[in-house]
């Protein structure tokens, strides 16, 4: 994967590079603007008011600080998604599911301590600091579910906090979603026939 803070544009920017390598590219981290990380894909990324990059990798959720130095695991597992609410805690949410909050050194404070299921993809924080939480549910379908800021499920949302729509036949997964203006709901995927 590659991690890179891009002044120009101002966007910090994380995919895999092909070669199971993780590299920075601003000038001002790390030696030269790189860092070599082993392999690990990055899901999502998020950044604490002080200035920290946490990750989402399928391996674990990482800290970069400012500087640039390599990443440290702060919690072990498949994770799909992460939120910095402050500088030390952060919401994390697992690729089965599972969404709980953790403080700086990865230990559980809050949210869901169960698996609802499925496959998640990825999370958007929509206002209210509440999150949407997508991907393919148990039963092959796109998902879409909503947390509270304290990490657990709002079941005022959907059917007990969650959206099941069957898109074809076949395995449905949504990747992607954004929120419009009017608070709608758009979530982009993939769907088998």
């Amino acid at each position: 994967m590659i991690l890179g803070l891009f002044e120009q544009v101002e966007v910090v920017h994380a995919f895999y590079d092909g070669f199971s390598r993780f590299v920075s590219i601003h000038s001002g981290i790390g030696l030269g603007g790189v860092i070599v990380q082993g392999r690990v894909g990055v899901h999502d990324i998020d950044l604490q008011p002080d200035g920290q990059i946490l990750l989402a990798t399928e391996t674990g959720i990482y800290r970069v600080d400012a500087n640039g130095n390599p990443p440290s695991a702060i919690v072990t597992g498949d994770f799909r998604g992460v939120s910095a609410i402050d500088n030390s805690d952060f919401l994390a949410v697992s690729a089965d599911g599972t969404v709980q909050i953790h403080d700086s050194v990865g230990e559980i404070v809050g949210g869901s301590q169960e698996s609802r299921g499925g496959q998640v993809q990825s999370i958007l924080e929509i206002g209210d600091n509440q999150t949407l939480v997508v991907g393919r549910s148990g039963t092959g379908d796109f998902f879409v579910r909503r947390y509270r800021p304290s990490g657990i499920i709002d079941t005022n949302f959907g059917v007990d906090g969650e959206t099941v729509l069957s898109v074809q036949s076949g395995i449905d997964v949504a990747y992607r979603a954004a929120l419009q203006a009017d608070g709608k709901i758009l979530v982009a995927g993939y769907s088998q026939v």
